[in-house]
């Protein structure tokens, strides 16, 4: 990242080093002039959830809500609270194509898969697309918006990340940038494997207990 964007950058990292070290770092030579550097407009994203609802869960509504052709997601913890399952839902009620790329047998958190599976019933029946994907653990906290607006950094699409978690973001508004992350997002999507709601069913009654407990644990951050 170049350009005046890297200030949005500089502001969490700086506050984060305060935090740690004790240090205020106001030393002019970290300071540089940050000329225009670019096309793209970018928008640095510090979500700190000190002072009530938190940038990230701001921008992911807004990103959401925004959405009129196409909303891909990738997220490597994804739990979404009951307002997020419904604006999913009313996303791909009015003509978006909703995709989401989850981790699969593969993630290190075991017990945020079956909280994130709690969800997955009503997404599916609102239309909304859920992709495992298969190789390995996928990491991603990705959203693109109508091939124009990308959503990429650590704020992951759950309860912990939304209103416990400091986490930090960018959103550009970059067509060619957004057209790199579709090609991407393309590429997982073929090592990855689509939900259904058959997957569900399939569950036992002891699976579903442990996915609501796991999901009512996450919720209570």
């Amino acid at each position: 990242m170049l350009g005046p964007a890297v200030g949005s950058g500089q502001a969490p990292f700086l506050a984060n080093w305060n935090e740690a070290t004790g240090e205020l770092t106001i030393v002019e030579k970290y300071f540089p002039p940050l000329p225009r550097a670019g096309e793209s407009s970018i928008c640095g994203i510090q979500s700190d959830p000190v002072f009530g609802t938190s940038a990230g869960q701001r921008s992911m509504a807004v990103l959401i809500a925004g959405a009129r052709r196409r909303l891909w997601i990738t997220n490597a913890y994804f739990v979404p609270p009951k307002p997020f399952v419904h604006a999913l839902r009313a996303a791909k009620a009015r003509g978006v194509d909703v995709k989401i790329i989850l981790p699969g047998r593969y993630i290190d958190q075991p017990a945020v898969r079956r909280a994130s599976r709690h969800t997955w019933g009503k997404l599916l029946e609102g239309g909304v697309e859920l992709y495992e994907y298969e190789p390995t653990m996928i990491h991603c906290k990705i959203v693109i918006v109508d091939s124009s607006v990308t959503s990429i950094g650590s704020i992951n699409f759950d309860p912990r990340s939304f209103a416990l978690n400091a986490e930090f973001g960018v959103v550009a508004l970059d067509r060619g940038v957004a057209a790199d992350f579709e090609e991407a997002f393309s590429t997982d999507l073929r090592s990855a494997r689509r939900v259904t709601a058959d997957d569900l069913r399939r569950l036992s009654i002891g699976q579903r207990m442990q996915d609501v407990f796991c999901y009512w644990i996450r919720a209570q951050l």
